[in-house]
């Protein structure tokens, strides 16, 4: 069991604060921090795991009072991004080591080290020291030193910004798959690929401040009342479709829009796709000859002004779609509400979730 309680918690740590974050995290849930570089997500897993003490506030996990109880008792594992496998050791010891540490017997400590080993699928890299493995091998190792010591929640740093794209939807799977074998996460990010194919819950952070806790979902489905959340995550134009294939052509069906994509998917099935907003064109009229694979027509319904940018509000039919144009661009098309307009979308811009 793995249920964990983070209340009111503050730390000033060389000039940055953390202020007074609070967050409940649900005994097998997938619990995302989200925010941009520089935002306190690493500092609230190193309070949570003991690493760092809070100034003010306590963590509680199963009932227990674990605030300033030191790492090895809290039974919580962490994975840095970094991955931190010590460098002289094989993959089996550096898995081991915590094990070690407990005084496991040998019987017992190599079983389990084993287990884990062909759970994650890196029996082979055993015997490997890191600089012998891949970046994905080295990863899975770092896991499964933390999950072989059977921790009441794993805490994982950007576990995947060091690996290029095949091995990070690869690691998604593992993550989702150990999530649903039972283990508790927290998983720290600034993602959205991770945050939209992972996430039960979330929390965004910015500038060491809480800014939004709920379900995922919630901001899906209601991005115009939280536009400011929305805006920050960039989470707009999040929508479930059907995979065609039409004279060739790899079309995505959402509602009474069909959009062309590049990517191969099973035709007939049902996914997931992100259309970033900052990639969506805005044009006063139809475009003859343009290389835009999809041009649609559409009616403003609302804007948000923030800062430098704004983001458009467009009716595609039943698809609401939302575009981020400069403010330059903002006047230029003297954007305003029921105003008829062409939207262009490029089909690599339209983002599969895996």
């Amino acid at each position: 069991m793995g249920e964990l309680l983070v209340e009111k918690v503050s730390k000033r740590l060389k000039g940055f604060t953390l202020h007074e974050i609070t967050f409940n995290v649900e005994d097998k849930d997938y619990f995302v921090i989200y925010g941009p570089s520089g935002a306190g997500k690493s500092l609230i897993l190193e309070i949570v795991s003991g690493v760092l003490p809070p100034d003010s506030g306590r963590i509680v996990l199963n009932g227990r009072d674990i605030t300033y109880l030191p790492p090895e008792d809290r039974n919580i594992a962490l994975v840095y991004q970094s991955y931190e496998l010590f460098p002289h050791m094989t993959g089996f010891e550096n898995i081991a080591y915590g094990l070690k540490v407990r005084g496991l017997p040998r019987d017992e400590l190599t079983k389990r080290v084993l287990d884990i080993a062909e759970r994650l699928e890196i029996k082979h890299v055993l015997d490997k020291k890191p600089y012998e493995m891949s970046g994905g091998e080295q990863q899975r190792v770092a896991i499964a030193r933390a999950l072989v010591i059977n921790p009441e929640i794993l805490l994982l740093d950007e576990p995947t910004s060091n690996l290029d794209q095949n091995l990070r939807i690869k690691s998604r799977i593992l993550l989702r798959k150990i999530n649903s074998d039972g283990t508790t996460i927290i998983h720290v990010t600034h993602d959205i690929g991770e945050l939209l194919s992972l996430g039960k819950n979330v929390l965004i952070i910015k500038d060491g401040r809480q800014v939004y806790l709920g379900k995922i979902d919630e901001i899906i489905n209601n991005i115009r009342k939280i536009p400011e959340i929305a805006s920050l995550l960039g989470i707009y134009n999040v929508f479930e479709g059907t995979y065609l294939v039409k004279n060739s052509n790899r079309i995505v069906r959402i509602g009474d829009l069909e959009l062309r994509v590049l990517f191969d998917h099973t035709p007939g099935e049902k996914i997931r796709i992100h259309i970033p907003p900052e990639t969506i064109f805005i044009f006063s009229s139809p475009q003859e000859g343009t290389s835009i694979q999809n041009i649609i027509p559409g009616t403003i319904e609302d804007f948000y002004i923030s800062g430098t940018y704004v983001d458009v509000f467009i009716g595609l039919g039943s698809i609401l779609l939302v575009s981020r144009i400069s403010i330059e661009s903002f006047n230029r098309l003297k954007i305003r509400t029921g105003k008829n307009v062409y939207v262009g979308i490029k089909a690599a811009s339209v983002k599969l979730i895996e």
